[in-house]
C-alpha cells in the first residue's frame, strides 16, 4: 500500500481528531482534569495526541513530535507539532470555541498545517506547495484563501488573542507601538482564530500569545496563504509567549 502524503496524513489525523472530540463533546461523563497550571485536560485531549503519535510512528517513524500532552519527543528535522484540542475550557463547558490544531515543519519552518473545528463543521489547512483552503461546512468544496496587500500600518485591521485588555501588563506593554494605528478588531467581530482571519484576508495582523504548539498550525496555514509568523524567543519558565501573524507586506 502506497504510503499517504504529508497532505492526506494531515487529513487523517483531523478525521481521527473530530471522531473522537465529537464523540464525548457535550457528555455527561467526561472526565476532566487540572494541570499544573490550573487549566483543564480532558481524557479526550489525551487519547486524541495517543492516536495522532501511534499514526504518525505508522506512517512517519523518524519523525519528531511535540504534543501539548506529552511533549517533545524524537530527533530530526521533521517535526509534526499537535494540540489534540485547543480551547478545553471551551470544549468542556460545552461550547463551540475548540478545534485540534496539527502542524509539520521541517527545519523549523511551517511546511503543512490543519485546524479542524467539528463543532463548528469548519476546517482550515495549507501546504507551503499547495496554497491554503477553507471548508465551511462537511463535504463542502474546499474554497482558496490567501492574505491581503495591504501594506500600510495606518490602514490595517488587527487583532489579538487574548484582547488587549485580557493582557498582563509586560505583554500589554510589547503592543504599545500598535497603539492608535489601524483598525482593532474585537473578539465580538472575530470569525475564528484571529491568525485564521489573516489567512482568510479580513485581518492584515494578529498576534497571538500562548505555547508553540498553539501557533504551529495556525502559523502554517498563514503561510500557505502568503503571510508570515514571527516568534519572539520561548521563556525558559514555560510562560506563553508571543507569536506575529501577517500578510506580509506591511511596512513598520
Amino acid at each position: 500500500m502506497t504510503a499517504p502524503t504529508d497532505l492526506e496524513l494531515l487529513v487523517l489525523a483531523a478525521d481521527i481528531a473530530d471522531r473522537e472530540s465529537m464523540r464525548t463533546w457535550r457528555s455527561d461523563d467526561l472526565a476532566v482534569e487540572m494541570k499544573a497550571d490550573g487549566s483543564p485536560v480532558s481524557m479526550t485531549d489525551k487519547l486524541i495526541e495517543r492516536l495522532l503519535r501511534e499514526l504518525l510512528a505508522e506512517h512517519r517513524p523518524d519523525d519528531r513530535i511535540i504534543g501539548e500532552e506529552e511533549g517533545d519527543t524524537g530527533t530530526g528535522a521533521r517535526c509534526w507539532v499537535l494540540d489534540p484540542i485547543d480551547g478545553t475550557k471551551s470544549y468542556v463547558a460545552g461550547g463551540r470555541a475548540w478545534g485540534s490544531l496539527i502542524a509539520l515543519e521541517v527545519d523549523g519552518q511551517p511546511i503543512a498545517g490543519m485546524v479542524s473545528m467539528p463543532a463548528l463543521g469548519r476546517r482550515w489547512w495549507g501546504t507551503l506547495d499547495g496554497g491554503a483552503f477553507v471548508t465551511d461546512e462537511p463535504g463542502a468544496t474546499p474554497r482558496s484563501i490567501q492574505v491581503t496587500t495591504e501594506s500600510s500600518s495606518e490602514q490595517m485591521r488587527w487583532s489579538s488573542l487574548p484582547e488587549l485588555d485580557e493582557l498582563d501588563p509586560a505583554e500589554r506593554a510589547q503592543l504599545s507601538h500598535l497603539d492608535g494605528r489601524g483598525g482593532y478588531l474585537a473578539m465580538s467581530e472575530w470569525t475564528t482564530y484571529p491568525p485564521l482571519m489573516v489567512a482568510e484576508g479580513s485581518l492584515d495582523l494578529a498576534v497571538q500569545y500562548g505555547q508553540y504548539w498553539d501557533h504551529a498550525a495556525l502559523g502554517a496555514v498563514v503561510v500557505a496563504a502568503g503571510g508570515t509568523i514571527a516568534y519572539d524567543p520561548q521563556p525558559p519558565d514555560c510562560r506563553r509567549f508571543r507569536a506575529t501573524f501577517t500578510n506580509g507586506h506591511l511596512a513598520g
